[in-house]
């Protein structure tokens, strides 16, 4: 009760971090005070706007996270260690602004790879950055594989599947809806 998480997804650019890339100090498990102090400087920014914007709307944020109970800053760095993702990508596929550019915006958000028939992406390589994106491209990929032309289908209709024990892992099990 009372209680509130709250995630914050944005995009800060690999050369911010640059400097600190080679400064990991694996006793101390941190790239140095002056990262610290520009993660604590920027997360201070990017929750001022979240609480302005979220506060607005009538819901109760703390104006500061000197008040909020934890928080946590991930950068390019966090995820090019995590994740071993080149540059610090921290979600699937290049999301630059040519991607949702309307001459490309049908070519690259979908599931179906038409130059390797059988390969679908789902997550948010079908579609946009953070959790309802990558939800969102599965549900867009399991109506292509499926070949659902209206997605509301996926919504009100249970499948079941029946499998056997026997043909749960064979790679060419075919799974038929009961």
């Amino acid at each position: 009760p009372n209680q509130v998480t709250v995630e914050v997804l944005t995009w800060s650019p690999w050369h911010w971090w640059e400097e600190f890339e080679n400064a990991f100090d694996k006793k101390s498990q941190s790239h140095g005070v002056k990262y610290e102090q520009a993660k604590e400087t920027l997360s201070k920014k990017i929750w001022a706007r979240v609480a302005e914007v979220v506060n607005q709307s009538g819901a109760k944020l703390p104006r500061t996270l000197e008040k909020a109970d934890y928080h946590d800053m991930g950068t390019p760095l966090s995820y090019a260690h995590f994740l071993n993702a080149d540059g610090g990508s921290f979600y699937a596929l290049d999301h630059d602004r040519q991607r949702f550019f309307p001459k490309n915006f049908y070519l690259r958000l979908r599931p179906e790879i038409p130059e390797v028939p059988g390969l679908y992406l789902t997550g948010s390589d079908a579609m946009t950055l953070g959790f309802v994106g990558a939800m969102a491209g599965g549900f867009i990929c399991a109506q292509q594989v499926l070949g659902i032309h209206n997605p509301m289908t996926l919504l009100r209709k249970r499948v079941e599947y029946e499998i056997s024990d026997d043909e749960r892992w064979a790679p060419d099990a075919v799974y038929t809806a009961v």
